[in-house]
């Protein structure tokens, strides 16, 4: 975080922040120690902030808006694992929305980001 309140027009510094984030969140909802779960939510939630904000500055690029997709489907998955079937309903929805609208304009992703276009597709469109 200090990297980014030192650097914040840098989308490098940005996307630093975001993927470390994400790792300590992955780590805290894996290791399930009281407070984990709290701190894990806070961190994924500080993850999609910054994705968000770094595809509002380059809403023309499939590297943030896959960063994106990402921090929608952890966030999802997280909230599944806890028991809170509306915040998981919600991830699901807006990521398949992102992924839906960039697809329709001709962005390829990853193997594994089309797979679950087509998964969330099925299940949704």
């Amino acid at each position: 975080e200090r990297l980014l309140d030192a650097n914040p027009d840098s989308a490098q510094a940005a996307r630093d922040v975001s993927v470390s984030l994400e790792r300590i969140a992955d780590f805290l909802a894996a290791r399930g120690l009281p407070g984990d779960a709290e701190r894990a939510l806070a961190a994924y939630q500080r993850d999609l902030e910054i994705s968000e904000r770094l595809l509002d500055a380059n809403p023309d690029s499939a590297a943030p808006a896959r960063d994106l997709a990402v921090s929608r489907y952890k966030l999802a998955v997280f909230a599944m694992q806890t028991g809170d079937q509306t915040a998981a309903s919600a991830h699901l929805a807006a990521l398949y929305a992102l992924l839906d609208r960039y697809i329709n304009a001709g962005i390829t992703f990853d193997p594994p980001i089309m797979q679950l276009h087509a998964q969330l597709k099925a299940q949704m469109g």
